[in-house]
């Protein structure tokens, strides 16, 4: 048995690609939201329309990251499984990667497609699994470094989580909501 092993607090699982990459910070903010919908009824004499439960979510949750191309020098690029050897760019690669995840995989034949699902961890903070919405925007700025790359990478996409919750299942688990144990055996 392996020994000294610890669970990795932050990582981004791509589903559809079956690939990983451990995050090596937290983002610039989460903004986690959930919508909810009723309808309203008017009542002849009654001061307050009268409210029918509708629908609630789905739960999206908005990521920025700032990268610098160093960070990933700080960390033990063997706990990704992304397609990286010694002299890889891993922000590159990772950004690549979360940029496909707004794109499916389609299977050789073409007659199916894997939807692009993702699965997100921040430490005890947060856990959502889902789909990528709206637009994943890159910006490069920052001095350029030695290989003619900006050094810093600000990275934004939101996830939808696409698994139904009750009140009862988020009053006690918050926002660390789905979180799959089978994946940690794959991480660490």
């Amino acid at each position: 048995m392996r020994t000294g092993l610890h669970l990795i607090e932050n990582y981004i699982y791509f589903y559809h690609l079956d690939k990983w990459c451990i995050l090596p910070t937290y983002p610039e903010e989460i903004n986690d939201t959930m919508g909810v919908n009723f309808g309203s009824t008017t009542i002849l004499g009654r001061t307050a329309p009268i409210y029918t439960y509708s629908n609630s979510g789905p739960r999206s949750v908005s990521f920025s990251f700032r990268l610098h191309r160093e960070m990933m020098n700080d960390i033990d690029i063997t706990g990704n499984n992304l397609d990286i050897s010694p002299d890889t760019d891993v922000v590159d690669e990772l950004v690549n990667h979360i940029q496909a995840a707004a794109l499916p995989k389609y299977t050789a034949d073409l007659k199916a497609i894997n939807p692009p699902i993702i699965a997100i961890r921040l430490g005890n903070n947060l856990y959502v699994k889902g789909v990528v919405i709206g637009n994943v925007s890159v910006k490069y700025s920052g001095p350029i470094l030695n290989d003619n790359k900006y050094a810093i990478i600000d990275i934004s996409f939101t996830v939808d989580e696409i698994n139904p919750y009750d009140a009862d299942a988020i009053k006690t688990i918050g926002s660390s909501r789905g979180v799959e144990k089978h994946a940690y055996k794959r991480l660490y």
